[in-house]
């Protein structure tokens, strides 16, 4: 199916790869960001390793990434200041492409 074949493609992206085990799946995501901003989210990926945060995946399947893209890069803005780390990283799954994003 297009749905699996879009997971493994996304699998095999360079990025996705050197990260993979250390990729922890669903992390729920909860903070304050200021006063007025509560952030309840769920992670798609965190690459942990030991005690340490390396970076948060947030999957993408828009068809055109370009549409909501000010959006996501937001939602990864907020996510990565809830934990607490510097980088993450958009991955469009029905194109692999690869996005940084940094605080």
């Amino acid at each position: 199916s297009e749905l699996a074949r879009s997971a493994l493609r996304t699998r095999n992206v360079p990025h996705v790869s050197r990260l993979w085990s250390n990729l922890v799946p669903e992390l729920g995501v909860w903070a304050q960001l200021d006063s007025a901003i509560l952030l309840a989210g769920r992670a798609d990926a965190i690459a942990i390793e030991g005690d340490s945060i390396l970076e948060v995946l947030d999957w993408k399947s828009d068809r055109d990434p370009f549409v909501h893209r000010a959006a996501h890069v937001e939602q990864m803005k907020r996510y990565l200041g809830a934990v607490g780390v510097s980088v993450g990283t958009l991955v469009y799954m029905t194109t692999s492409e690869v996005v940084p994003v940094r605080l």
